[in-house]
């Protein structure tokens, strides 16, 4: 008996550690896929939706391959999400299927009390021969909340408007500043909006 004394310790020991390791390792990985999750609603940070010289940037002579870029990057991260995404307990991310799952939006909920108070078109990118290709790209910040927003046509490069959303304490979105709009774009955005 006293020799078998030593020999379960140990064995309780490294069990012990193997199962701590194990868990250590499981938090770590589930940390990573909700950063992941989460960092996927803020934008690019290279690119840098809400800087201030993003829109110089986007419409120099190589802005279009900026707003390529920057949208290959967000079809690569969203066609993977599936599920609603809650962030601080404010923000709720949901994916909509249109036509097919690769005809989707992303919708923007703001949360009151765990419950729905505004919404908005976070991203969407349309691919059809008919109408012309519209895409909508956002950026949460979360620390100052507010949404900015970029609309385009991809066709032809064609910005619609560039502006930031204010994020009210009662959960309502209210524009806060526009930068740009293109009124006759805007109107153009709207007559295909039945297509989307």
């Amino acid at each position: 008996m006293k020799n078998k004394l030593p020999f379960a310790i140990f064995f309780a020991i490294v069990l012990f550690g193997f199962s701590c390791k194990k868990n250590h390792s499981l938090t770590k990985e589930n940390d990573f896929s909700q950063k992941q999750n989460s960092e996927i609603f803020f934008g690019d940070s290279i690119i840098g939706l809400g800087e201030e010289k993003y829109f110089k940037a986007i419409t120099k002579q190589n802005g279009s391959s900026i707003l390529e870029k920057q949208n290959n990057l967000y079809k690569s991260r969203f066609s993977s999400f599936e599920n609603s995404n809650l962030i601080n307990g404010k923000y709720q991310f949901v994916k909509q299927i249109l036509k097919n799952k690769n005809d989707y939006r992303i919708i923007l909920y703001t949360l009151l009390n765990d419950k729905k108070k505004d919404s908005i078109e976070f991203y969407r990118s349309t691919v059809d021969k008919q109408i012309p290709n519209y895409t909508c790209l956002s950026y949460l910040d979360v620390k100052n909340n507010k949404i900015w927003q970029l609309k385009y046509f991809a066709t032809d490069n064609e910005i619609i408007l560039y502006m930031n959303n204010d994020v009210k304490k009662d959960g309502s979105i209210k524009r806060d500043s526009l930068y740009f709009l293109d009124e006759s774009k805007e109107a153009k955005m709207d007559t295909y909006k039945l297509f989307w």
